[in-house]
């Protein structure tokens, strides 16, 4: 796997949502076609969506302000995904527990929940999914300031400085 820097990653798509009884509560489903690491625990069976997770020890899922990124132990990003809307209830509980199960499929999920697609990818074989340390920035959730040329926010298609700027 050749060296990326935080910021990067290979493009994925993930989903969040929470799992029913195991803890960390709080998962994500990363869904790429990127090399998945090799270090990492796995699972397999039904009910992977609940298992019982090692950690990954070293990895770390941050959640910033437009994007969530999942770090390497050298702070490599591997992958990056725009910020999929995230429950109050997930929010909490990864701030209340540092952690998140993260899984790793291959391929694009559609037409069903992240839970389905992980007990899917789980009875066709080892499916990559670990505990990892979550952390949300500072800047989570926080608006873009507007310059002067973007265009406004009130969505005239004018330049802010030509309309509420004035």
């Amino acid at each position: 796997m050749r060296i990326r820097p935080a910021g990067s990653g290979g493009r994925a798509t993930c989903a969040p949502f929470l799992r029913a009884t195991t803890s960390p509560r709080a998962a994500l489903v990363f869904s790429a076609d990127v090399p998945q690491p090799d270090d990492w625990p796995t699972t397999t069976g039904i009910s992977a969506a609940d298992a019982q997770l090692g950690h990954a020890v070293g990895w770390v899922c941050e959640v910033r302000a437009d994007h969530i990124v999942l770090l390497n132990p050298l702070g490599e990003g591997l992958f990056r995904s725009p910020l999929p809307p995230l429950s109050d209830a997930w929010l909490s509980e990864v701030r209340t527990t540092a952690s998140t199960a993260i899984y790793l499929l291959g391929y694009e999920f559609s037409g069903t929940t992240p839970e389905g697609a992980i007990d899917d990818a789980a009875l066709r074989g080892r499916l990559p999914a670990a505990s990892v340390r979550t952390a949300i920035s500072d800047t989570y959730g926080r608006a873009k300031p507007v310059g002067r040329n973007d265009p406004c926010p009130c969505g005239s298609g004018r330049k802010y400085k030509q309309c509420h700027l004035k």
